[in-house]
């Protein structure tokens, strides 16, 4: 019988703590995976026109979040994706808006571990609600991978994704509880680290028999996913292998994959319980496997700070 993967988050008085010594040695090896990868051929600025603001959020049909975003006074539907490394635009727009196709084509990976070289753009002004954004290097998505079943255009609506070569210029907070997108001003001096900002989000928390584990975080995800050889290591029970289909960056993809029964991690303030988690790709980095990937579904109904100016990721009810 076919189990549905479950997650549940239920907040606990006791805080993780990580000790700088151990965050400065996961920070100088996730350094030198990052900088074996690609590097944007050009300098995007990112510059807030005012302190703070907020945003409405909206969600499609795979529980995904939405933003608008304003390019040459035309609004776009753009995916709020973490996990993005680069950003992207559809084909079908980018043949309208005005920008320069640059000679470089970049290897993007899916979910699948799917690798495409793909055309890029240099977009040279757009904004996202208080943020102005110049000189920003996108790739091409093509239409045609989003077509292919006739309900996912329906259920994707989205012109674009906004990745993590964006977010990671600002401190924000995705309000799933109140459908909000929210840059923040934050006045707090003294932290405890538990992010190491990289090429997207990764965040340590406490595994199995209380073991550090390095997560990524990705909101362009509904669900979690797991590392093979970390789940082994771990001595969690895995299902049978199982036919499924993934959404990734070139649309549905089928994969086989088993399951992990049940797993639990402690971040910040909050347990994570998950159950029937898929094992996929987690080399997000060059020749670095985290031990797993959350999904949005982490901070359903809840508020997620991802505060970059101090390497901080925090769950809020």
């Amino acid at each position: 019988m076919f189990q549905l993967h479950k997650c549940k988050v239920k907040r606990e008085n006791v805080k993780l703590c990580i000790d700088e010594d151990t965050y400065a040695t996961y920070n100088k090896r996730i350094s030198k995976a990052a900088n074996r990868m690609f590097t944007d051929v050009t300098q995007v600025s990112v510059s807030k026109l005012m302190d703070k603001f907020e945003m409405q959020l909206h969600m499609n049909g795979f529980s995904l979040y939405i933003v608008e975003i304003e390019i040459q006074q035309k609004r776009y539907r753009f995916i709020l994706d973490t996990g993005a490394q680069v950003s992207g635009i559809l084909s079908t727009h980018q043949q309208l808006i005005s920008a320069t196709l640059i000679d470089t084509k970049i290897d993007v990976k899916s979910v699948g571990g799917t690798i495409k070289k793909l055309d890029t753009i240099l977009l040279k002004e757009y904004f996202v609600g208080g943020l102005k954004i110049n000189n920003h290097t996108l790739v091409v998505l093509d239409d045609n991978d989003f077509n292919k079943h006739k309900f996912m255009n329906h259920m994707m609506k989205f012109d674009g994704i906004l990745g993590w070569d964006i977010l990671q210029h600002i401190d924000f907070e995705i309000d799933a509880k109140h459908a909000r997108f929210k840059i923040l001003k934050i006045l707090d001096k003294q932290v405890n680290r538990n992010m190491i900002v990289s090429k997207l989000p990764l965040v340590l928390v406490s595994g199995k028999d209380e073991r550090l584990t390095l997560f990524g975080i990705d909101s362009g995800a509904s669900s979690s996913w797991l590392n093979e050889t970390y789940t082994k290591n771990a001595n969690y029970t895995l299902g049978n292998i199982k036919k499924t289909h993934q959404l990734g960056v070139f649309g549905l993809e089928k994969m086989n994959t088993q399951f992990v029964r049940d797993s639990q991690y402690h971040f910040y303030h909050h347990k994570i319980s998950l159950a029937y988690t898929r094992i996929a790709d987690t080399e997000v980095l060059c020749k670095y496997h985290l031990d797993g990937m959350f999904g949005n579904e982490i901070f359903d109904k809840k508020r997620i700070q991802f505060i970059n100016s101090k390497g901080v990721v925090r769950i809020l009810d």
